[in-house]
């Protein structure tokens, strides 16, 4: 292979942009007498396109600067110049989507005894489906890939002739794969990019225009490059030169190409200015993520001069928040994979709906707005969204099928609107299934308007994936999510970056670095594994192997990372600059990690200081800074919700507002509920709800109350309860459904032996469900003036001799006791509840209680003052219907006195006086039910507006 015709040393005083444009600009001046500088036939190779933009803007600047007309060069990567090398009249290359369908076709199609060697007999046919298929042929694309780096030509066959293979009969089935996925990228006259990429290695097409190759500073250019420039004839018209971004006295630590010597740079010690200020060892990355953040802080003129490594992909959210900590703005050129942009998030979701017809699938569709108001622009999307959210949370359907079915028996005035949108989407998948691309460019053309400007980069990478999958999927019949998920696949490697604003600090990686021409740099990571990147071994490719095959060894890999690191911190030395190196001795994960052995390449006297610095004990964590909100809640009034509240209230909701006031507003005057978006099953409400139905309907049965016969109790209770669900889920119910409802038939069989019992011992059933201006014919009021208050005794029951008993149906998990379901003793310095809820000690109570819960005992007042019994006779009990058949029973609030109800009357009383003043202010530290924590985290002070709470102290909204 023929060497270069020169290479030239450029120092690294200066960053490289600066050191390789201005040599070239020199080099120009030297050649021609004009005023300019024409580079129109060079072609400058640098290692990364960020290194291009950045060498392009240095010549720009650098010919401003000196008053020259500047012609740009072409500046390309390796991978890109070996492109512009195919000869003319080659074969096309299999875009990467067509290269990944032929290969998992030629899997897909091996029979059982095929590729015994390869695949086992373990791996079964029914394992070799189409998705196994696609996941083998990337890994096997993957390895070619590598093998196309080799200095020499190789690929599965010439490996499995290898004398140094230990697994010939392996690779034999791997060539054997190799050469059908060959014969099926021939059928379509097309070639694989590998092969390609090997025949250019040895016969590139140099374009007549070239006058003059440089490659630039690229310490670690790609061996088919190495291979294609060193074949240009001796004695032809382009030339090719090395710039290397070190000094000249380092001549022998590089080979001709430029590329830094193994031997030379794994022993050569790199020069620090001040290794124990520079190096800086932190027990994690929150450390480090406060640590960056002081640092740029400290250099507040600097920061824009500042850009920092990113050695490891774990620590860009952390080094994202320690940017924006220091009150700057984080810029990542990596940016985001399109696959989470607007048309990347409808294609996945298209793709889970054609292979799964589930209705989360369906619910994620119709919450991207800008897709819903596409293909139903007539109807309003927040109508749409809350009506379907509705009947999602309430019927659980599984697939789109089952909502289809429960719509077209259903009586809601909404069915027809959801049935309209649903069978809208409906023909989408239809015409998915018959023609996708088609349907798919459709789809796209439809929901453009919508989408964000980022966006179209993603819809035209879509757009051109499908005009290559297009004419192959007329030749390969495979469902359309299959399709689907290639051009998902070829998504999920492009990325979105957006334009860099002023002021931001750059992340960039490791390869990056070498071309940063900030003075200031800052190494995030530079632990073993990540600087130099090891390379370990695979299932295909050991590390012996990869040896023989003359491929990139760990060794070659250190000794470019011992250049690289030297040369930055060379650029920076002398007043140009600082270089600073984080070590963190933990991930993300807690998992230990190791200092980057490039740290200890240094004289022996300085080893034993740096070792203790880098092993020193972990310095204790720095507590995470105090948590705040990222915007402060401010709650509406419901003006007429308020009003509702002052003038009427229902029994159940004392208990809401003694567990917490603000959270009573929340739920009773602003009207904010949870809602559970992937609703999958009935929460315990809905589940309490099903069990009061039956148990009402078999309590209004005036025959079957009278009986003692559980068997027939326990049949009715049961026959009710399939009819509620059917209405309420359909004739097929959700898994989920089904496994409550098998449970609720035993709690039934329980609840109808004790009520046999209890018709045994006298008691029968005498009012159902009746409410308290039924009861006592006129509304209830605790004083002359005072609001109403309502509710529905679920029982009342009479026995001949014992009196009457005030039943309600319990039917939590657990048995409950009315006592402690009512009371509960106070917490010590407790600012909550206020005094009108707290209890007296009685003589056999040792602390003071509370009220938390006033419902029984306000059904016990209203039956007494409804049927004129006296308080002997009068008993309050708890009918509970637990999940554990054996707890199920009567359960009697056997001490509740006098006492207790007047203080339960006082209690309630001062309820609504602070509701009536408008006091919901301050919360409950230590609330009994909070199901709003995800809204109001665990201190509602800390995101609720300070104008709010003091509105919500006292008397503001009366007027």
């Amino acid at each position: 292979m023929r060497t270069p015709h020169a290479i030239h040393f450029l120092g690294w005083e200066r960053s490289v942009p600066w050191s390789v444009a201005r040599f070239l600009l020199d080099r120009a001046a030297r050649v021609s007498v004009r005023a300019g500088a024409d580079f129109s036939g060079h072609c400058v190779i640098v290692p990364t396109r960020q290194a291009g933009r950045s060498l392009i803007a240095a010549l720009t600047r650098e010919a401003s600067g000196r008053r020259l007309r500047l012609e740009l060069p072409i500046v390309c990567t390796p991978a890109e110049c070996l492109r512009l090398l195919v000869p003319q009249g080659a074969a096309a290359v299999a875009p990467p989507a067509v290269a990944t369908l032929a290969m998992a076709t030629v899997l897909h199609a091996l029979k059982a005894d095929d590729c015994r060697a390869l695949l086992p007999e373990t791996l079964t046919l029914p394992i070799r489906d189409w998705y196994w298929a696609e996941g083998l042929a990337e890994l096997l694309l993957g390895i070619r890939e590598t093998l196309s780096n080799a200095p020499a030509r190789l690929d599965f066959a010439s490996i499995s002739r290898h004398p140094d293979n230990l697994e010939p009969e392996r690779w034999e089935d791997l060539a054997l794969i190799e050469q059908r996925y060959r014969e099926r990228l021939q059928e379509m006259s097309l070639e694989d990019a590998c092969d390609q990429r090997h025949a250019v290695a040895s016969k590139p097409g140099f374009p007549d225009s070239w006058q003059h190759i440089w490659l630039a500073a690229t310490p670690a250019p790609a061996p088919a490059l190495l291979r294609a420039l060193g074949s240009l004839p001796d004695g032809g018209q382009q030339r090719v030169s090395i710039l290397v971004a070190a000094p000249g006295n380092l001549r022998l630590g590089f080979n001709a190409w430029g590329c830094p010597k193994t031997e030379f740079w794994r022993r050569r010690n790199i020069e620090w200015e001040n290794f124990d200020e520079q190096v800086l060892r932190v027990s994690s990355p929150n450390v480090m993520m406060d640590k960056v953040a002081e640092l740029l802080n400290s250099r507040t003129k600097a920061r824009q001069q500042t850009t920092i490594g990113v050695l490891s992909s774990d620590l860009t959210l952390a080094l994202e928040r320690a940017v924006k900590c220091a009150r700057a703005e984080p810029y990542n050129p990596e940016g985001k994979p399109q696959t989470c942009s607007e048309p990347g998030l409808l294609l996945r979701l298209f793709r889970e709906l054609l292979a799964g017809d589930e209705m989360r699938a369906v619910t994620n569709l119709l919450r991207l707005p800008f897709f819903l108001k596409a293909i139903a622009p007539e109807i309003s999307v927040s109508t749409v969204l809350r009506l379907f959210d509705r009947l999602c949370e309430k019927h659980l359907p599984d697939t789109l099928r089952d909502m289809h079915e429960f719509l077209d028996t259903s009586d809601s005035p909404d069915a027809p609107l959801l049935a309209h949108v649903l069978g809208v989407l409906n023909a989408w998948r239809q015409h998915f299934r018959e023609d996708w691309a088609a349907a798919l460019r459709k789809l796209l053309g439809v929901v453009s308007p919508g989408i964000s400007p980022v966006a179209h980069e993603a819809r035209e990478n879509i757009l051109h994936e499908l005009s290559v999958l297009e004419p192959l999927s007329r030749q390969h019949a495979r469902p359309a999510e299959d399709w689907l998920a290639l051009v998902l696949r070829r998504l999920a490697g492009e990325r979105t970056t957006a334009a860099r604003r002023p002021g931001a600090v750059p992340l960039l990686g490791w390869l990056e670095l070498l071309w940063v021409d900030a003075p200031q740099l800052i190494l995030a990571g530079l632990n073993e594994g990540n600087v130099p990147e090891n390379i370990s071994a695979d299932p295909f490719l050991s590390g012996k192997m990869r040896e023989k095959l003359g491929l990139t060894s760990n060794a070659e890999r250190f000794a470019t990372a011992a250049y690289t690191l030297q040369a930055m911190l060379a650029q920076r030395r002398g007043g140009n600059g600082q270089l600073f190196a984080f070590v963190p001795q933990c991930d993300t994960r807690g998992n230990s990690l190791s200092p980057s052995r490039l740290l200890f390449l240094a004289e022996n006297t300085v080893l034993p200081g740096r070792v203790r610095l880098l092993f020193a004990e972990p310095e204790a964590p720095s507590p995470p800074p105090p948590w705040q909100a990222g915007w402060m809640f401010s709650p509406e009034v419901n003006a007429s919700r308020l009003a509702g509240l002052a003038g009427h209230m229902r029994a159940t909701q004392f208990r809401d507002y003694l567990d917490c006031p603000f959270r009573f507003f929340i739920r009773h005057v602003a009207g904010m509920v949870p809602f559970d978006a992937w609703k999958m099953e009935p929460d315990p409400r809905e589940t309490g709800g099903f069990l009061h139905t039956v148990l009402e309907a078999f309590a209004r049965d005036t025959v079957l109350r009278e009986s003692t016969d559980a068997d027939a109790i326990a049949r009715f209770a049961q026959a009710r309860l399939e009819a509620l669900l059917e209405k309420q889920y359909g004739a097929r119910w959700p898994l989920p459904v089904s496994i409550w409802a098998e449970a609720a038939r035993m709690r039934l069989t329980a609840f109808a032996s004790c009520q046999g019992e209890w018709r045994k011992a006298g008691w029968q059933i005498r009012h159902v469900e009746v409410p308290f201006q039924e009861l006592l014919g006129k509304p209830f009021c605790l004083d002359l003036e005072g609001p109403e208050i309502s509710g529905k005794i679920d029982r009342l029951d009479f026995h001949e001799e014992l009196g009457w008993c005030v039943l309600d149906y319990k039917t939590s998990a657990k048995a409950a006791n009315p006592e402690e379901a009512h009371l509960a003793f106070l917490r010590k310095n407790a600012s909550w509840p206020p005094e009108f809820a707290h209890v007296a000690p009685e003589p056999a109570k040792v602390r003071s209680r509370r009220w938390v819960d006033l419902q029984l005992p306000l059904y016990r007042y209203v039956a007494g003052l409804a049927l004129g019994a006296s308080f002997k006779q009068t008993r309050l009990a708890y009918f509970n219907v637990p999940q554990i058949a054996s707890e199920a029973g009567v359960q009697e609030w056997v001490d509740y006195s006098r006492e207790l109800e007047d203080a339960m009357l006082g209690c309630a009383r001062g309820v609504q006086r602070a509701i009536a003043h408008g006091c919901f202010w301050p919360p409950n530290p230590h609330p009994q039910y909070d199901d709003l924590e995800e809204l109001l985290a665990l201190h509602p002070e800390s995101v609720i507006d300070p104008r709010a709470s003091a509105l919500l102290s006292g008397t503001s909204f009366v007027s």
